[in-house]
Parts: structure tokens; sequence; C-alpha cells
């Protein structure tokens, strides 16, 4: 016949139901089902792809930003050039007349 203390040792010994049910929580605690991997594989592939969205966000802003930087600076040089055009013409004109002047006064 088995006893109480019997009983106790086995318990030692064995797992009861009661182990295997803890066991079983624990493990699930530690250990990733087939279904937490998927879960947790579409969580970071929604997490990748709202970064990626936010960085072409971003990088779409700076884009227009230097676009528009670009544009105002090539309008400034343009206008650079035209005075630059502008000055030479004059000094073509004027160095046309000194050499009229001085085919004048200086003929020999």
């Amino acid at each position: 016949m088995i006893t109480d203390t019997d009983i106790k040792k086995l318990k030692r010994v064995f797992a009861t139901k009661r182990d295997l049910a803890n066991l079983e929580i624990r493990l699930r605690k530690e250990f990733a089902t087939k279904a937490d991997l998927k879960t947790m594989s579409l969580y970071i592939i929604k997490e990748v792809t709202e970064l990626f969205n936010a960085t072409n966000e971003r990088i779409d802003k700076v884009n227009a930003n230097l676009s528009k930087r670009i544009d105002e600076s090539n309008q400034r040089i343009d206008r650079v050039l035209i005075k630059i055009e502008d000055h030479d013409n004059y000094i073509n004109a004027h160095e046309r007349r000194l050499e009229k002047v001085e085919a004048k006064v200086f003929r020999i």
C-alpha cells in the first residue's frame, strides 16, 4: 500500500499535472510559436515600411528645398551674368570711342 510519505517522495521525483502545466506556461513565454513569429514579422514589416515612408517624406522635403535654392541661385547667377555682359558691352563701346579719339588726336 502507498502511504502519504511515498506520495510526497513521488511528487519530488516525478512531475505532477500542475508541474507540467506550469512548465507549459513557462515554455510558451520563453519560446515563440509560429503564430508569434508570424505576428512579429508582420509587426516588423509594418514598422520598417513606416520608417521608409517617413524617410522618403523627409527626402522629398529636402529635395524640394534644395531644388528651390538651386533655382534661386541660378536666377541670381543669370542676373549677374547679364550685368557682366552689359558692363562688357559698355566697356567695349568706350574702348571704340577712345580709339576714334586717339586716331583723331594722335594722327601721324
